[in-house]
Parts: C-alpha cells; structure tokens; sequence
C-alpha cells in the first residue's frame, strides 16, 4: 500500500509540474510577444521618421529651386522692363509653362504630406523625376534666353 501511495504521489508531483511550467511557458510567450509588439512599434515609428526627413529634405530641395527660379523670373523682368532684353512670344509661353509646372510640383508635395509610407517610396521616386526634369528645363531656359 505503501509504493501505491508513493506513485500517486510521485505521479501527482510531476503532474502539477508539468502543469506548472506550463503556465510559466505561456506567461513566457506573452512577455516576447509584447516585446515584439513593443520592437515592431519602434521600427514603425522609425519608418516614420525617416520618411518624414525625407519628405522635409525633398520640400526644402523644392523650395530652393522655385526660390531661384522666382529670383530669375524677377530679374528677367527687371531687365524685360528697362528694355535691356526682349523676349519672344515663344519664350514668354515657355516660361509661362515652367512656371505651370514649379506650381504643379508644389502641389504634388503639399498632396504628399497626407500620402501613407507605403506610397511615398513610389510617389518619391516619380517626383524626383519630374523635379529633376523642371530643375533642368529651368537651367535650360535661362542659359538659351542670356
């Protein structure tokens, strides 16, 4: 009667061992699946940032080239003015579209800042296209037009 009573015992230990790690092993899951939660919130908020340097780095790129492009504009038209230069009903329509599009790519970054992360890698990408293709049309017209 004795061993019976050992091997209940025994049996009934390693029972609620097991049941005990057992629950200690789900408390232990619980804590990584918060600290994963916690690590994936953190990159989420990086992700944010650096898109936001990005997008505050692509704005002020933007900024600088309509502020040169203005600055030209008015001093063409100063020169235009004390009749030092003349332009052309070709020149005037080609600088009435870069101007058309300096508004344009303003536009499309003020549009941009409500955009999601997922978009702004594409929207990026196009963007900078067209920026480059307005910065150099710029360039083009203004040494074409000295």
């Amino acid at each position: 009667m004795n061993i019976k009573k050992m091997k209940i015992l025994t049996i009934s230990v390693l029972t609620l061992m097991f049941l005990f790690s057992g629950c200690n092993q789900k408390a232990k899951e619980e804590d990584k699946n918060e600290q994963v939660k916690e690590e994936l919130k953190d990159v989420g908020e990086e992700v944010d940032e650096l898109v936001k340097a990005e997008r505050d780095k692509l704005e002020n790129d933007l900024n600088n080239a309509i502020a040169d492009f203005d600055q030209k504009i008015e001093k063409l038209n100063e020169e235009v003015e004390n009749q030092k230069v003349k332009i052309s009903q070709e020149q005037e329509e080609a600088l009435a579209e870069l101007k058309t599009k300096r508004d344009e790519l303003q536009g499309r970054l003020d549009e941009a800042k409500v955009q999601s992360k997922e978009e702004w890698k594409e929207f990026k990408s196009e963007f900078q296209k067209d920026f480059d293709n307005f910065k150099t049309s710029v360039k083009d017209f203004f040494v074409d037009n000295e």
